[in-house]
């Protein structure tokens, strides 16, 4: 087993480095914010591919045309 540098106290054993708690509380909601962004991104597509849609059936159709136009002659 691997001690660590003062020989009494096992490698993975040992006491992680802290912040205050006021920090770590900070970071803690930095996080949870920076896991919603790509929640929030994905609702916006799928809002905008839904006005999107929306938006196209409500354009009226243009009247059909012949496929080759008749010339006057």
């Amino acid at each position: 087993m691997t001690s660590g540098p003062t020989g009494s106290t096992p490698l993975f054993r040992q006491g992680s480095l802290r912040q205050l708690p006021l920090v770590e509380d900070a970071f803690g909601a930095q996080t949870r914010a920076l896991l919603l962004q790509p929640d929030a991104a994905c609702q916006a597509a799928d809002d905008l591919a839904e006005a999107t849609g929306q938006a196209f059936h409500r354009t009226p159709t243009p009247p059909s045309s012949p496929a080759s136009p008749v010339w006057p002659t």
